[in-house]
């Protein structure tokens, strides 16, 4: 399974409450219970998040690639779940302000 989200100038700034707009309209992803053990790619490269990454990532089992470049205003520590994902091969981070 993979998910492709990028260029798709999300907004929103990670930790509150998992809110972003996607062109205008709101995605609201608190507390929900989506579950992507199984998920290999996750793309969210090349939209405006910003702010600090949660440290949620555990639970991404399967995860090869994690593309979360140019979205210029992520910032600060990057979360110990993400060096913990044992199938990571690629982690994309360029652009930002880590």
């Amino acid at each position: 399974m993979s998910v492709n989200a990028s260029h798709n100038e999300i907004t929103g700034t990670f930790g509150n409450g998992g809110q972003a707009s996607i062109n205008g309209n709101e995605l609201d992803m608190s507390f929900n219970k989506l579950e992507a053990a199984g998920l290999k790619v996750l793309d969210i490269s090349f939209n405006q998040l910003s702010g600090t990454l949660p440290d949620c990532w555990l639970s991404l089992h399967s995860l090869e690639v994690l593309n979360l470049a140019n979205n210029d205003n992520l910032s600060g520590s990057l979360p110990t779940s993400i060096g913990l994902l044992a199938s990571l091969k690629a982690l994309h981070l360029d652009h930002n302000n880590f």
